[in-house]
């Protein structure tokens, strides 16, 4: 029987796979052209799609790796804090993306080294 399952294990596995990169291709589709050349990720290749991950050179796989998971680290963090703690922050529930990317106007740094906004 597990014979049986394992193509199945194996495609779900792949499926998930798929939609990891697709949420991270998106993710990364919303930084400006300067970010993307910062870590060495063509726009061209992002945007043919998750047939071309990751973007870029070989070699560069993990910066792209760890910039979509700090950038999903970040978000998720805010999403925990309350509407209140967001609004101390000047970040509405709908901004949170946003202020991750590109930082709060005036107040953050778009991006620093690790991939995440920098802190006020």
């Amino acid at each position: 029987m597990s014979t049986f399952l394992s193509p199945i294990k194996s495609i779900a596995t792949d499926f998930g796979a798929f939609l990891n990169k697709r949420r991270d291709m998106k993710l990364l589709m919303e930084l400006d052209d300067r970010t993307l050349a910062d870590i060495n990720i063509s726009r061209e290749l992002l945007e043919q799609g998750v047939k071309s991950w990751p973007w870029k050179m070989p070699q560069d796989s993990e910066t792209v790796w760890s910039t979509a998971q700090g950038i999903r680290a970040a978000v998720k963090e805010l999403d925990s804090y309350t509407d209140a703690e967001l609004a101390d922050l000047g970040i509405t529930r709908g901004g949170i993306v946003e202020a991750v990317l590109h930082g709060r106007p005036g107040v953050d740094a778009p991006l620093n080294d690790n991939g995440v906004a920098q802190a006020a």
